[in-house]
């Protein structure tokens, strides 16, 4: 099979994993609820790209921890994707909680609260789940910061660290994720949801087996 031809392929079922987010969201709330006022809208928005979120970081982590396979996929426009991919994630990290910050604003009509509200809390479990999230935003800004000087000496020495840091960020949104909504329960994103988790996890344990399999081998040789 030609290149071209495996792109359509991956780009198809991209694109359909992709979906899933918002087709979900509009099972959930359908269209005449959804746009019916402007605090629903503003929850519609955050809920997809909540989800999209998950689904960009779950296929950032499945094409990065196996780059070199995808390249000979996809060719030259793997290592593309993954840099493209990377922003869009990126960009839905910053924009979720902005919408959950237009949706106190709304409700309280007060900055302050918006401003309070970014603080951590633990008065509840909510708090807690809302803390993960929280949490994946500091990693994930770290982990982007990192990738963007790459070519600074310890950037460049320590790169394996701070991509380590998708893999964590990835785990805080699995946290946040629990008990704050019903989307992640429903066809077609709960498919998604446990097959990204069920994906991730395997790679993080081949990324596991080659790194002892690599201190062994290095381990044996001679002096």
């Amino acid at each position: 099979m030609d290149i071209n031809k495996r792109r359509l392929i991956f780009y198809f079922f991209w694109f359909i994993i992709i979906l899933a987010s918002p087709f979900t969201v509009f099972i959930n709330s359908p269209f005449v609820i959804a746009f019916s006022d402007a605090k629903i809208i503003v929850n519609v928005l955050q809920r997809i790209s909540g989800l999209l979120a998950f689904t960009l970081i779950m296929l950032q982590i499945i094409i990065g921890s196996n780059l070199s396979l995808w390249t000979k996929i996809l060719g030259a426009k793997a290592y593309r994707i993954h840099i493209v991919q990377g922003l869009f994630a990126y960009g839905l990290i910053l924009f979720h909680p902005l919408t959950n910050s237009v949706l106190i604003y709304f409700a309280t009509q007060s900055i302050v609260n918006v401003l309070v509200d970014l603080l951590p809390r633990f008065r509840s479990s909510t708090d807690s789940l809302i803390l993960f999230g929280k949490t994946a935003f500091v990693l994930a800004s770290i982990s982007v910061f990192a990738s963007y000087f790459r070519t600074k000496p310890f950037l460049r020495k320590n790169w394996r660290v701070f991509h380590i840091l998708n893999y964590l960020v990835f785990i805080l949104i699995i946290f946040h994720s629990k008990g704050l909504g019903s989307d992640i329960t429903t066809f077609p994103f709960n498919i998604v949801y446990f097959l990204g988790i069920a994906a991730v996890s395997l790679s993080i344990a081949r990324r596991i087996y080659l790194s002892f399999l690599k201190e062994l081998l290095f381990s044996n040789q001679p002096a």
